[in-house]
């Protein structure tokens, strides 16, 4: 059935296709619906496990078993488990992942483990992971276990079917209802997301005993429409509720199948290109997410159109190489013959071919990225001469200070001062905006999803976010000291009017005047959630932070907010979209999450704006401390990981909500930001000593968060 192979190749020139679009082409609509690609594997899946049970349906239990091992399962399992293990060992040594979902993926399970970590289905929000795949391949295996133990069970035909029809619509229903509840992410999972290998079965049962008449020209020109239509959603189709596109999808593959076996000259064709490709699907499946990521990852920033052509040539050379030497190893040992010829000397001769190819096309991309990194490194240098002048110009006047005042010595204190170049012997007074070159150790994130200074009981700001700036909650509270930060990593704004009753409900947080909403970054904003938010509102000031996050709804949020502002006269805007148009030191790989040089853009540009609408720098309450015990660790530069013991002891939980409880002191492993290090000068440490500073101070990631997300993308 090579009509099939060429079927999957259509559909993994989806997959393919939607990873690229939703990791490195953001702004092209291209291969926005190539998720559905998906949905076509699962079908064809269900067709062909369908017809394969049945062909030996007369054996008993275990010698089915034994070949449904050999025939299906080990097929599927090895390649994963090599690709797996060469994915786990390469991120673990770059610090990039931990181990556990390389082990999640190898029991099989690892979708669960997206849902359980509450993990967007559409990961557009965050940094590509590069096990993020492993979801699909868990998935089949569930699905090929319990199909075969269902069809070993129920014997009879018509009751087989009607259970799989009902399956099918319980699943169908299932799914839609979690899409327009915005509940997606369950869908990784059993049964909401087998409806289309249900589907598959159901195909099958129809088709199969059916009398195929004389081949038509009519069939074929079904088949090519057919083929056009799943092309065209593929292509096209939007990021909303995926059950409403999935199903057209299901259908035009069940007409594709029904019309290529009748087709007078398509079932005929033999095309060796697309056959080959789609044979090699799998191997092409298990690569690509791997691939994509990583090169993203580390050339960020380069020539979008250089990444995806190295991203192509890459994942065929790794495909060939593993269909060769472990998907063609694997059939032989099971006596199985490939369907298009492929012999190790090919493998090596496309192989060697490719190698070329990527190796020009490498040079392009790193060449292109280290003019990024110079700009990266420029605007930094200019943030840094301008922090310099500044304690010069202090420096100066303290030295004609003291000369006024008759000493023939600085003190002490002056001295030490003048002997840092410059650097700061502590963290500078709340509210001040002044950049610093390197952030204070408790201003990162330190585990608690709601932080607060108890220096100030009597809160006037709320602050609602995301990752965003729940990365850097610590210097938010800093900057803010008589605010609350409730932030939650991968929050849609549909969350944000819980959010705000649950915290404006609670008896210290009466006082609030203003909320700040950073949201937006996670996906789209909706009319309704939107309006609900200003309802819990009120009268209070409500400061909207217009996203700047290269994905498709960027457009959709900003519009969102403007028609906020244009009809709620409480409602202020900040363009962050604006202020880091081009401030490519601002932003961690991902291009969403930020650097310490982005963090203190955003949150001063925040202050500022709350200034001007009548924000006031609090007075801590008399005889109330907030002890701050902090101490930095080693700073790794380059890409590896600065670690920090800090102690959460410099914010507390709410009192009486028991939402957050005090917590010994917390090991963060957090990623340095992306930018290359490079030499300033030495600076005062928080313990008194110097350390190098380099670009940027640890920024926040994915890994920075939390232990689900850097197994989410």
């Amino acid at each position: 059935m090579l009509y099939l192979d060429y079927l999957k190749f259509l559909a993994m020139l989806g997959v393919i296709g939607f990873h690229v679009h939703e990791t490195i082409t953001f702004n092209s609509p291209w291969f926005s619906g190539g998720y559905l690609g998906v949905d076509v594997f699962l079908f064809v899946s269900g067709f062909l496990i369908e017809k394969s049970i049945r062909n030996s349906s007369n054996a008993g239990f275990l010698q089915s078993l034994g070949l449904f091992f050999k025939k299906r399962l080990s097929r599927i399992m090895i390649p994963m488990l090599v690709v797996t293990w060469i994915v786990a060992i390469l991120g673990v040594t770059l610090h990039l992942v931990s181990w556990q979902p390389a082990i999640y993926s190898s029991l099989f399970i690892y979708n669960f483990y997206l849902v359980f970590h509450h993990i967007p289905y559409f990961q557009t929000f965050a940094m590509p992971h590069p096990f993020i795949g492993m979801w699909f391949i868990s998935l089949l295996v569930q699905l090929y276990v319990l199909h075969f133990l269902i069809r070993s069970i129920i014997r009879n035909q018509r009751l087989y079917f009607l259970l799989m029809l009902v399956l099918m619509l319980i699943a169908v229903a299932g799914a839609f209802w979690l899409g327009i509840h915005q509940h997606l992410n369950a869908s990784y999972m059993l049964p909401w997301h087998g409806f289309s290998y249900v589907a598959g079965i159901l195909g099958y049962m129809i088709l199969h005993g059916r009398e195929i008449k004389k081949p038509s020209l009519i069939y074929d020109f079904g088949a090519l429409l057919a083929g056009l239509g799943i092309l065209a959603l593929l292509l096209l189709a939007p990021y909303l509720n995926y059950v409403v596109y999935s199903l057209p999808v299901l259908l035009l593959t069940a007409l594709y199948i029904f019309a290529a076996e009748r087709s007078a000259v398509f079932a005929q064709i033999k095309w060796q290109l697309g056959g080959a490709l789609g044979e090699m699907s799998y191997s092409l499946y298990l690569w690509n997410v791997p691939v994509i990521s990583l090169l993203y990852y580390f050339y960020h920033g380069a020539d979008d159109y250089a990444l995806v052509v190295l991203s192509v040539l890459i994942i065929l050379l790794l495909s060939v190489l593993t269909y060769a030497f472990v998907e063609v190893s694997i059939q032989k040992a099971f006596g199985k013959q490939s369907r298009h010829p492929f012999s190790m000397q090919s493998a090596l001769t496309v192989a060697f071919i490719l190698g070329l190819g990527i190796a020009g096309w490498f040079n392009s991309v790193v060449v292109n990225r280290q003019f990024i990194h110079e700009r990266e490194k420029n605007l930094h240098f200019e943030l840094y001469k301008h922090y310099q002048a500044a304690k010069i110009a202090q420096l100066q006047k303290e030295l004609q200070a003291l000369r006024h005042s008759g000493n023939a010595a600085p003190s002490a204190g002056t001295a030490s001062t003048l002997s840092a170049s410059g650097g700061l012997s502590g963290a500078p007074a709340a509210g001040s905006f002044a950049w610093q070159p390197n952030p204070q150790p408790g201003y990162l994130y330190n585990g608690q999803e709601i932080r607060q200074n108890p220096a100030y009981p009597q809160k006037q700001v709320l602050v609602v976010t995301d990752s965003i700036l729940l990365g850097w909650s610590g210097f938010v509270i800093h900057q803010l000291p008589n605010a609350i930060l409730d932030g939650k990593v991968g929050r849609q704004f549909s969350r944000a009017p819980g959010v705000l009753q649950q915290e404006l409900a609670e008896p210290q947080n009466a006082h609030i005047q203003y909320i700040v909403l950073e949201l937006g970054s996670n996906g789209d904003v909706f009319t309704p959630d939107l309006d609900r938010v200003m309802r819990e509102a009120g009268d209070r000031k409500v400061l909207l932070i217009i996203p700047n996050v290269p994905r498709v709804w960027e457009d959709e949020v900003k519009s969102q907010y403007l028609r906020a502002k244009a009809e709620y006269p409480n409602v202020y805007l900040l363009h962050w979209d604006r202020i880091s148009h081009d401030q490519y030191n601002y932003f961690d790989p991902d291009q969403v999450h930020l650097t310490w040089d982005g963090a203190q853009a955003l949150v001063n540009a925040v202050l500022a704006k709350l200034y001007s609408m009548g924000y006031q720098q609090p007075q801590p309450v008399s005889g109330t401390t907030a002890p701050v015990s902090v101490s930095a660790g080693r700073h790794l530069s380059g890409r590896l990981a600065t670690q920090f013991t800090a102690s959460t002891a410099s914010t507390y939980p709410v009192p009486g909500t028991g939402r957050s409880t005090p917590r010994p002191p917390v090991n963060m492993v957090m990623p340095t930001t992306h930018i290359q290090g490079f030499a300033i000068a030495p600076l005062r440490s928080a313990g008194g000593g110097t350390a190098s500073a380099v670009s940027n101070a640890p920024g926040l990631s994915s890994q920075g968060l939390n232990g689900a997300l850097p197994d989410a993308h």
